[in-house]
């Protein structure tokens, strides 16, 4: 129905009114020879009103002539006369096909990119990476291959575990699922050893099915077998078995660095100053005057704010603000404490991204030595966690077993 609409709404079309004493006759002859009248309405015994194409109204000149009848347009509709009526106005002509054509690229080139899902992977490594694969802000829709964004994304990224491409209008959802940092654990009915996970000294087993191969406080290093999956008995025979069950042992986690007693302090002076700036689809627009950066030294805090439009076809507006805090520098030189002090809560704070969640922190020991410029410290976390990890038997390797020791 819409399309007819549109149709005649191309083409233009009047309203008509006919007077006379023979309006039958008129309508009759218009529809023998094919020409088109909508919504006739009569208006009183001698007049009726009509709509008819542009074409057919000049068709319909002799007809009048011959019926005697008085033929006036009323009304004037569609884009013919709408282009007649603003033809002097090019401003406006241009604008209404500028409009058009912002509307054709809006709808079919990609105005907005949403990432959802990602935890520890920073949304703007994912951009960079997607831009890598021609998907950014102003790329053509149809031109973009799922799959291969897709396999591609995964090669580059080793903490996706999935990624997923969905085009909603000119908008593109991207849907992340990282991977989770879990133990691999064999299924039950498949025969495996234990074997340490990492270096460190046993404090303590609780095997439920295997041989243990270690004892208490004994040090072990990663990959030594901890508890074997061949069990010999003079009753059974050898057999292979699940081996399951939790090895807990002390563990190590150590960083070191290098601290010179002379140091560069920041002295803020309390002039600040903040730029504003707009961008849509990857273009910036800047909202101020002069350099970037108003000072020679400062520091930036950046706010990034995006900015949607009610319908997908239209592009995100992102408003920047940048805050600009002047500061000096100036050289100072700390005590040999203080030194020890600041290196040891830097080398904490990256220790503590090493140290697994379900590993409890038992001490922590700081140590020093002094060099010539300035000292080097040395910060240790003792844990204990389970250091046990399973690992399906290779039958074929079986002859690497020794009998006597299982026994």
């Amino acid at each position: 129905m819409w399309i007819e609409k549109a149709a005649v709404f191309l083409k233009g079309y009047v309203v008509i009114c006919a007077e006379g004493h023979f309006c039958e006759r008129f309508l009759n002859i218009c529809m023998r020879r094919g020409i088109y009248l909508s919504n006739v309405r009569r208006l009183g015994q001698e007049r009726i009103t009509a709509c008819i194409s542009i074409a057919g109204f000049r068709e319909i000149r002799e007809i009048a002539r011959k019926t005697r009848t008085r033929v006036s347009i009323t009304e004037r509709h569609g884009l013919p006369f709408l282009l007649h009526r603003y033809r002097k106005r090019k401003a406006a002509l241009a604008g209404v096909v500028l409009f058009f054509v912002i509307l054709w690229y809006l709808s079919s080139h990609i105005v907005g990119i949403d990432v959802v899902g990602n935890e520890r992977i920073d949304t703007k490594e994912i951009l960079v990476g997607l831009r890598e694969c021609g998907v950014y802000h102003g790329a053509v829709t149809n031109k973009i291959d799922d799959t291969s964004v897709q396999n591609r994304m995964m090669s580059r990224f080793d903490d996706i575990a999935w990624i997923g491409i969905s085009l909603k209008g000119s908008r593109v959802c991207v849907e992340i699922k990282e991977r989770l940092d879990t133990p691999i654990r064999v299924d039950a009915d498949v025969p495996c050893d234990i074997v340490a996970e990492k270096d460190g000294v046993v404090k303590r087993m609780e095997v439920r099915s295997g041989k243990h191969l270690v004892a208490l406080n004994s040090f072990v290093e990663k990959g030594d077998l901890l508890v074997s999956g061949v069990v010999d008995s003079e009753a059974k025979g050898m057999r292979f078995v699940h081996s399951f069950g939790e090895i807990y042992a002390e563990t190590s986690y150590k960083k070191s660095g290098e601290y010179t007693f002379e140091y560069i302090e920041k002295i803020y002076t309390g002039q600040e100053k903040k730029r504003y700036s707009l961008s849509v689809m990857g273009k910036e627009l800047r909202l101020y005057r002069g350099e970037a950066n108003p000072f020679e030294k400062c520091d930036v805090n950046e706010q990034k704010n995006e900015y949607k439009a009610p319908v997908s076809f239209l592009p995100s507006v992102f408003v920047t603000s940048k805050n600009y805090v002047e500061y000096k520098t100036e050289k100072k030189n700390r005590s040999l404490e203080k030194t020890i002090e600041f290196g040891a809560e830097e080398l904490e704070a990256e220790l503590k991204k090493e140290v697994p969640a379900d590993a409890k922190i038992l001490d922590k020991r700081v140590s020093f030595a002094e060099s010539e410029n300035g000292v080097t410290v040395t910060v240790e976390y003792v844990c204990f966690e389970d250091i046990g990890q399973q690992r399906v038997i290779d039958k074929t390797e079986l002859l690497e077993y020794d009998i006597n020791e299982i026994k």
